[in-house]
């Protein structure tokens, strides 16, 4: 029923009451109570009561819940009898329900009922109780969740209680550690809609460490589930430390500031940014090694700007490690224009005032600096054409210094010139990124080494402690990146292992720095190549290891494997797939250093081959170096050693950079100084005499073009006397590609003087990185000027020589050129003023000429279009001819060679094109992609190496084979002497004696060599010692000799020949034999007449075919022993013939008839051979034949002729004679008359057979007419 309605029923009771007699009864309780007895909060309590009105009037019911009255409501409103009871309820809600209590308690109640105007009750009375609900915490938080000693930790939690009871208490429990908790609002006393609690605490209360925490709280009667559940942690953690400094701390608006930063941490958190403010302006610093996660030893981020005006600017650096922002000290740097750029200023006058050509022109300038530093250079460029210019006055530079230049050799026309100067810088600075000798990693950015010096320039020297150099360890990945990183450091220009740091547990437990103790030590491999090493082989290693392979297990799970060294094991190990096999040894004061590491791929085993995949290998070496402070280098000395930087200095003295020198730096490190007395000009360089490759690369060109010339470019060709260049590349580019005609290259000739200077110039071109000759410049060779022009054609020859080292040849023996050729001293003439020589090729003669003192030998050839150009020159000095010996003293060589080069336009060399010949000009005619890890062929040698990184960074470079040329060779004879006998020593380089050569003995000078390059040395003490030949511009040479005492009969040796009898061209065994028991002695020399016929064998034997008879010597020689002599005679191997039974057929002979004169020949002689056998008659040789015979073989020797007059004569033949008798022969009228008479008798017997006598009267007639003639 709504209450509207009731409130008008009540009404109209009262106002009937009112207006009529009372005559009503009170309504009765028929029944009361609550469902259910007890509950929670939030629970629902439902009061129920029957009542009833015997008048049946309507009827109203109130339950009274703690003192405050709730209205019930008719259980069935439709229901209109009150008279039998009529049930009435109300839902009540502790903690919903208007203005109900929650409290854990028991809570009276009862009934109220009225009816017309009459109330019963109150009655039906009791309690229902309202259990207490458990308390519970939300809302926990701590801030921050890290922080350090000085970070207020705070920690907060939410309280709630339903029965709005108060906290007994609420802890917050840090590593088991209950600390109370305080309210937040204290005048909040409600707490069934949460209350908070907090408290506040500093780091250092806990110290440092992680810590685990949780909330709990009660309200008396029961307790809070604790949270968090799990419990979680915050830590409490070191505060990161900062440093940093700018490098250099002054510069000018060209400078490029390098701002380094170190970040230590000691929990190793990261950093969420570490930079640097320059002026207020913060820059974000890069990671040097980004593979580097280890904060706690300090991680170094670097920043570099440059094109700061002049100006002093402030830096710090701040980092933030995501709880505190931590900042270095603040620091200024300056920026200011030290050396300002010089002026020039000049003009060009006529000597009498006519452009006439060939008249004599002054060209004047005057070139001024405000700092006061003298000019590095003052040019001229005329068409074109770069010349030197004299000074002329002696004033300072800041007042302004005069130059001059003049010329007579224009020509008709007009003509351009410009002046061109330059300053001299005091101080200079070389890292990786610009010198090529230093260590650089281009993948990562990183360089180890750095050098800066401070330089007297008027002194010409470096000042004590001027010259800083400095190199720090950076991190390397290994090739096989399974074992992460390592540490690689450049010291004096070459690379060394530094230790282990942020290495693969699987090669070492912890961080192993070998330089803090002061060792460093070559990395021999670093690879991951694929290795297959099968059952019974070996790896072979570095330094005579060989990992072998000794049994494979049957499943092809593991491998036994030893490691040897020279042969000897030194360790083994059973190792499974995916392991690495590590190698330990003691470097030093280094304990247990991973020497190699080998990583197994994996391990097979078949049915007939077994073998171990390799697919990662690492070797450093046991010859290690030490360094300590102090340590001197050269003209360096060690300031520091640490594990994170290695520092020298020049702290002995002044560097001295006198003209022409070449400087020992430290190591490979060397000064070449200009030969130039006006200009100081140097730079540093790495020996590269030693035979090997090396890399020769230009500055590092990151995320930009670039462009490269000599002075920043080692491979392209730079002359440092004449400080002249001749070769350019520039290159622009589009993200990571050079686009069509972007990448430029450009050399163009300049005149150099050749070293024997009395010549004068020739033009030289860069082309390529390499030095090629372009043209005579008027050079002059004895009486003619030559002025050929190759590049004018289109072709470049190689420099092969050009020298003027003072040599002696001498007569017989030879100068060795290039390209074959060879340059013969056949004869001197006796009054020694001139030499007859011959230029081979190959063994062929292809040249020869009469030379004088004083004069040029030159060999012209046409190459190519080019008639009769000089490709040889040789200046000789002297000409000596003496008693004994006769030599020649040369002093100049030139040669180029015959094997030109064509550039013509359009010709192609790699990815470039030539565009133009005058100067050489050439672009890429395609795109070139600068890809990521990509070696680029650009031409010729000249290659790009790009970066294994997302950067563009990448360089041009060239590789340069070293074989030296100009080695020098010590010849010592005889390598064992007598103690008190003496030593010669011969100093030759390319066939040719070198004077001045210094002889050292065990490291000690004892003299030079003589113009005919020969040192005698008195061996006045016994032992074994080291000589060594050393000159500067060559490569130096050692032998050894050893110094035997008079009694000592054991170095004797001697030399026995076999056969005893020996013949030209049948071999010959000869022997060495120890002079006590002869027992044979392996590996002696042994000299046929002063030639090398190698060495004997184990049975100290030696064989050896003679070929010229005569007497020869033959000489021994073996280390340890005394030289052994002995001279043998070789008989000539030739036939002998041998004649006999000379004899003549018929005998006697008759006169005018033919006779035969024969005899036998044998040749009894050792070879096969000819002979010319003459047949004399009285002394008269009438007749010869030749015969030819091999060895023991015979003939019969004929001779056919006609006997003369009847006598006797003497024939000889063959060394035997005879005589010869000839007699009368019968005449020819009587052979006439015999036949005569035969036919005569046979015609007659006919004629009287016929009977024709008067037939043979005729007859008779015809031979009387015979007869009377």
């Amino acid at each position: 029923m709504k209450t509207g309605f009731k409130l008008l029923l009540i009404g109209l009771m009262i106002i009937g009451m009112g207006c009529g007699v009372a005559a009503a009864a009170a309504p009765t309780f028929n029944d009361g109570g609550v469902t259910p007895p007890d509950g929670y909060v939030g629970d629902t309590f439902t009061f129920t009561a029957n009542v009833s009105d015997a008048d049946n009037d309507s009827i109203s019911v109130n339950v009274t819940i703690d003192g405050i009255d709730y209205e019930m409501s008719e259980s069935n409103s439709g229901d209109i009898n009150y008279s039998d009871g009529k049930d009435f309820t109300f839902d009540f809600t502790p903690g919903i329900t208007p203005d109900s209590s929650v409290a854990n308690a028991s809570h009276p109640y009862s009934f109220t009922a009225t009816a017309a105007g009459d109330t019963t009750g109150p009655s039906e009375d009791g309690t229902f109780e309202i259990l207490n609900t458990e308390p519970s915490l939300s809302s926990a938080t701590i801030s921050p969740g890290e922080g350090n000693n000085s970070t207020e930790f705070e920690f907060t939690v939410t309280f709630t209680d339903e029965n709005n009871d108060s906290a007994t208490f609420v802890n917050v429990t840090i590593d088991d550690t209950p600390y109370t908790m305080n309210e937040t609002n204290s005048e909040d006393d409600t707490t069934t809609n949460g209350k908070e609690y907090n408290l506040t605490k500093l780091g250092s209360d806990f110290g440092l460490g992680t810590f685990d925490y949780f909330f709990s709280a009660s309200d008396g009667a029961d307790t809070a589930d604790q949270i968090p559940d799990p419990v979680e942690s915050f830590t409490v953690n070191n505060v990161p430390q900062l440093t940093g400094l700018v490098t250099p701390s002054s510069g000018s608006p060209d400078t490029t500031f390098y701002f380094n930063a170190t970040y230590t941490d000691l929990d190793n958190q990261t950093p969420s940014s570490i930079q640097v403010y320059i002026n207020g302006t913060p820059h974000s610093m890069n990671e040097v090694n980004s593979g580097d996660n280890d904060f706690t030893d300090g991680k170094n981020y670097t920043f570099s700007m440059s094109d700061f005006p002049e100006d002093t600017y402030e830096y710090y650096f701040e980092a933030f490690d995501g709880i505190e922002t931590v900042a270095s000290p603040k620091k200024d740097f300056d920026s200011a224009v030290s050396n300002h750029e010089p002026t020039i200023d000049g003009d060009a006058e006529y000597e009498t005032g006519s452009n006439i050509a060939g008249s004599k022109i002054y060209f004047n300038a005057t070139y001024t600096d405000q700092d006061n530093n003298v000019s590095d250079y003052v040019r001229i460029v005329i068409d074109g054409n770069t010349h030197n210019m004299s000074e002329v006055s002696s004033n300072d530079p800041v007042d302004g210094v005069d130059y001059s230049y003049n010329t007579t050799s224009l020509d008709e026309g007009n003509h351009t010139y410009q002046f061109f100067a330059s300053d001299q810088s005091t101080t200079y600075t070389w890292d990786g990124r610009s010198f090529s000798g230093f260590y650089y990693d281009l993948d990562t950015g990183d360089t180890s080494e750095s050098m800066t010096i401070e330089i007297d320039v008027d002194g010409r020297e470096i000042k004590e402690d001027k010259l800083v150099y400095s190199t720090n360890p950076i991190s390397k990945e290994f090739e096989y990146t399974g074992w992460d990183n390592y540490q690689i450091i450049g010291f004096m220009a070459e690379r060394y292992f530094a230790g282990y740091k942020n290495t693969s547990e699987s090669i070492v437990d912890s961080d192993l720095s070998l330089m803090s103790d002061g060792i460093l030590a070559k990395v021999l491999l670093d690879t991951d190549d694929d290795e297959s090493i099968y059952s019974g082989s070996s790896l072979a290693l570095e330094e005579g290891y060989n990992l072998n392979i000794q049994q494979v297990d049957v499943n092809g799970n593991s491998v036994w494997m030893s490691l040897t060294k020279d042969g000897d094991e030194v360790d083994d190990a059973i190792l499974s797939s995916g392991e690495t096999y590590v190698y330990e040894k003691d470097l030093g004061g280094v304990e247990d250093v991973p020497l190699i590491a080998v990583h197994i791929d994996s391990v097979f085993s078949g049915t007939e081959t077994n073998v171990v995949s390799i697919d990662g290998i690492f070797q450093i070496s046991d010859d290690y170096v030490e360094i300590d402070e102090d340590d001197e280098y050269g003209e360096m000395t060690i300031s520091s050693v640490s594990k994170t930087e290695i520092e020298m200095k020049n702290e002995e003295g002044d560097i001295n950079l006198e003209e022409g020198d070449i400087i020992d730096l430290m190591g490979k490190l060397k000064f070449i100084v200009a030969d130039d007395s006006d200009v100081l000009r140097f730079a540093p360089f790495v020996d590269m005499s030693e035979p090997g490759t090396y890399e020769l690369r230009g500055t590092i060109a990151e995320e930009q073009g670039f462009t490269w010339t000599p002075l920043n470019f080692e491979g392209f060709y730079y002359d440092i006397d004449e400080g002249v260049s001749s070769e350019s590349l520039t290159v622009e580019y589009d993200g990571r590609s050079i686009d069509e005609g972007n990448l430029t290259y450009k050399a163009e000739p300049v005149p150099v003087e050749f070293e024997h200077n009395n010549w004068g110039k020739y033009n030289v071109i860069g082309f390529m990185a390499e030095k090629y000759f372009a043209s005579y410049n008027e050079s002059e060779f004895g009486d003619e000027t030559y002025d050929s022009d190759l590049m004018s054609n289109g072709q470049l020859s190689k420099v092969l020589i050009d020298e003027d080292d003072e040599k002696s040849v001498y007569t017989g023996s030879s100068l060795i050129l290039e390209e074959g050729y060879t340059l013969n001293i056949r004869e001197i003439d006796v009054n020694g003023e001139r030499v007859m020589v011959e230029l081979t090729r190959d063994g062929d003669e292809v040249d020869s000429g009469v030379i004088s003192s004083n004069d040029e030998y030159v060999y012209e050839k046409d190459l190519g279009s080019e008639d009769d150009v000089p490709i040889i020159v040789v200046h000789f000095n002297n000409v000596f001819s003496g008693t004994e010996t006769s030599a020649v003293f040369v002093e100049g060589i030139f040669q180029i060679s015959e094997d030109y080069l064509e550039v013509d336009d359009g010709d192609t060399f790699g990815e470039m094109e030539v565009t133009s010949t005058n100067p050489i000009t050439l672009e890429n005619e395609d795109d070139i992609d600068l890809d990521e890890d990509s070696t680029i062929d650009i031409m010729g040698e000249i290659k790009f190496k790009v970066a294994d990184s997302n950067e563009v960074r990448y360089y041009p470079f060239v590789e340069v084979e070293t074989e030296p040329d100009e080695s020098l060779n010590i010849d010592i004879e005889p390598t064992t002497v007598v103690e008190g006998e003496e030593i010669t020593f011969t100093v030759t380089s390319r066939g040719a004696a070198i004077k001045d050569a210094s002889i050292l003995i065990d490291g000690e000078k004892v003299g030079t060599t003589s113009d005919e390059g020969v040192f005698e040395y008195d061996a006045d003490e016994a032992g074994n010692f080291t000589a060594t030949a050393q000159k500067e511009g060559y490569v130096s040479s050692e032998g050894n000799f050893e110094v035997i005492s008079p009694e000592d009969e054991s170095k004797k040796i001697s030399i026995e020949v076999s056969p005893e009898e020996v013949f030209e061209g049948t071999p010959i065994t000869i022997s060495v034999v120890k002079a006590i028991g002869s027992e044979p002695l392996e590996d002696a020399e042994v000299f046929f007449d002063g030639q090398s016929l190698g060495k004997t064998d184990e049975d100290g034997t030696i064989t050896y075919n003679p070929k010229e008879p005569g007497t020869h010597k033959l000489e021994a020689r073996a280390d340890g022993y005394l030289d052994a002599e002995l001279n043998i005679k070789v008989n000539e191997l030739a036939a002998k013939f041998d004649f006999s039974n000379l004899r003549i057929e018929p005998s006697p002979a008759t006169a005018g008839e033919e006779f035969t004169v024969m005899l036998d020949s044998t040749n009894t002689g050792n070879a096969e051979g000819t002979y010319t056998v003459e047949l004399s008659i009285n002394d008269n040789v009438t007749d010869s034949q030749e015969i030819t015979l091999g060895q023991n073989n015979s003939t019969t020797v004929e001779f056919t002729s006609t006997a003369g007059e009847p006598g006797t004569y003497l024939v000889k033949a063959g060394g035997l004679s005879t005589t010869l008798d000839v007699e009368e022969g019968t005449s020819i009228v009587w052979y006439v008359l015999g036949g005569l008479l035969l036919v005569v008798g046979g015609g007659a017997a006919y004629i009287f057979a016929t009977g024709g006598t008067a037939k043979f009267a005729e007859i008779a007639e015809s031979l009387r007419s015979m007869l009377r003639r």
